[in-house]
């Protein structure tokens, strides 16, 4: 399965925010997907140097008061209780929005906003899941952050699509 990074996808809930970057991936599935079962395929698909990352950089930046990926990091219990409805309960996103084809994650803190954009549909004939990340920069600290954090997650986004679609 091959990860490819495509334009800003016209039927998204996003298309109408404004961001100062925004990058969108996709990928085809043989098979049918949830929005539940496409999470679970990520977090499960997580690799070990991504959460790795992740306790590396949540020290970082908790002595600068930004949030934390906590949340995330617990795999097992994460998994466990893992259902659209539930992710909003469990603090790891502020907003969690989602329609039938679309769930948009997001986060806001004191240096920037993102979302996420989980969109599933057929196009000729073929189930995709595309990944949109919009990013608003709140400060010159968000910016600069996000240029450090920017080549590690094109990485990772293409490395957890194409492990979750062998997955599924």
């Amino acid at each position: 399965m091959t990860v490819k990074q495509v334009k800003f996808p016209i039927r998204s809930m996003l298309i109408e925010s404004d961001y100062h970057y925004h990058d969108s991936f996709q990928v085809a599935l043989k098979n049918t997907v949830t929005h539940t079962q496409w999470i679970q395929a990520c977090v499960a698909c997580l690799p070990f140097w991504v959460i790795g990352l992740l306790l590396i950089r949540d020290k970082i930046v908790s002595f600068a008061g930004l949030k934390t990926a906590e949340g995330m990091i617990d795999r097992k219990k994460l998994l466990k209780n893992l259902d659209i409805k539930k992710i909003e309960a469990m603090n790891i996103f502020d907003r969690v929005t989602h329609s039938k084809d679309e769930c948009i994650f997001e986060l806001n803190d004191t240096h920037l906003d993102f979302k996420v954009s989980q969109l599933i549909q057929i196009n000729h004939g073929v189930r995709h899941v595309t990944l949109t990340t919009g990013v608003k920069f709140n400060n010159r600290f968000g910016s600069l952050y996000f240029s450090l954090i920017k080549p590690f997650h094109k990485l990772i986004i293409k490395v957890i699509m194409k492990k979750a679609a062998h997955f599924i």
